[in-house]
């Protein structure tokens, strides 16, 4: 037993001792290689240009009219609700056209009122008159008719005068007084007769003439009520000058970009004095090269935001997702948006205008294919190109 250890060790005594340096790189090696070909890494698409943009458009607040600024409150980055006043121009002449407007409206009104009244006080008169009319015929009605029963009576005693006359029973005077009282009663039934004509006559001139005033009384009525719409629609205009005078929020939001106005300053009708950034939840824009997007970004890929001006070491990266991707190039690039992902540890506030870089990615393969693919990008390089 003693001698076959003794053996073992002067065996070992005379192994080569470069062997032990040999075999840790050649453990490397396999290890290195072992990874190469099964371990797998993330690829990914860098974009050309990126920038933080509100999730609804920005609105751009320009002024409507020419005009002298009275008051602004335009602050840069001061948060504002839909409808706030931002600036006001002077507007003394249009407050003085609504004031004459509604001073003129009101005349006009009062004038309305009391034609109407005047119309209705003829067309009750009318009324009335023609009753009166009617009641005025009536009774000279009965008096053609008791005129008629006194000529009939006048003619039954003249001929009872007659016939006396010739028996010689009375006097020729009697006669004549007989004959004088017929002609009398005659008369005065054609007086009664003739008064009902006139009657009926005065009652039609009447008639025309108040239907006249009446009708002339409703085209006044008809003109001040349409000069009143007239005013109404001036007004409203002048009212309407106002408000474009007021220029205000037309969302709520924050103001993105200002410019320097001031009491005094005058402006020109399509001048933009602010911007509105509406509060809404942000969204990445990426510009990306045709050959590194097209066929290879997809809608669902997760990217990594670094913003510039944040290092990414002390603020870290922000998750994002792909959302859509643009299917025709414009300017030499292809248009990518991105969704911002919850991320509770991001300390600056992402804001409209913040610029940084994307990196999407695209797939996960194995270290040797990335080799592969280089080795043959290399060899399929033409001479001379400086890639």
């Amino acid at each position: 037993m003693p001698a076959n250890f003794s053996q073992t060790m002067r065996a070992l005594e005379q192994r080569d001792p470069a062997l032990y340096w040999i075999l840790p790189p050649l453990a490397l090696a396999a290890a290195w290689l072992l990874w190469l070909v099964c371990a797998s890494v993330d690829v990914y698409a860098p974009a050309l240009q990126a920038r933080l943009e509100a999730s609804r458009m920005a609105h751009r607040i320009a002024v409507e009219e020419d005009g002298r600024i009275v008051a602004t409150h335009c602050e840069l980055g001061r948060k504002v609700e839909q409808g706030e006043l931002l600036v006001e121009l002077d507007s003394t002449v249009e407050r003085a056209q609504v004031a004459q407007q509604e001073i003129e409206i009101a005349s006009l009104q009062e004038t309305i009122v009391a034609l109407r009244r005047e119309i209705a006080v003829a067309e009750g008169r009318r009324v009335s008159r023609a009753r009166l009319d009617e009641l005025a015929t009536q009774q000279a009605s009965v008096q053609l008719e008791r005129a008629q029963l006194m000529t009939a009576h006048k003619q039954e005693l003249q001929t009872i005068a007659t016939t006396l006359s010739e028996l010689r029973l009375n006097t020729r005077l009697e006669t004549m007084n007989a004959n004088l009282e017929l002609s009398g009663s005659q008369l005065d039934l054609g007086g009664a007769a003739l008064e009902i004509e006139r009657l009926r006559a005065a009652s039609e001139y009447a008639s025309v003439s108040e239907a006249a005033t009446i009708a002339e009384r409703k085209r006044e009525l008809t003109e001040r009520e349409a000069e009143r719409q007239i005013k109404a629609a001036a007004l409203v205009t002048a009212q309407l000058r106002i408000q474009r005078r007021r220029i205000v929020a037309p969302a709520s939001g924050q103001l993105g970009s200002t410019t320097a106005l001031h009491y005094g300053d005058v402006v020109k009708a399509g001048d933009v004095i602010a911007t509105v950034v509406p509060p809404d939840d942000v969204r990445v824009i990426a510009e990306f090269s045709p050959g590194v997007a097209v066929g290879r970004i997809r809608p669902g890929q997760q990217a990594r935001v670094r913003l510039q001006g944040f290092s990414w070491l002390e603020y870290g990266t922000l998750p994002a997702a792909v959302t859509h991707v643009a299917s025709e190039t414009r300017e030499g690039t292809i248009r990518v948006e991105l969704v911002v992902q919850a991320n509770t540890g991001w300390q600056v506030p992402l804001q409209h205008g913040l610029v940084g870089s994307v990196d999407i990615r695209i797939e996960r393969v194995s270290p040797w294919l990335l080799v592969m693919r280089s080795v043959g990008a290399a060899l399929a390089r033409e001479p001379g190109d400086p890639r």
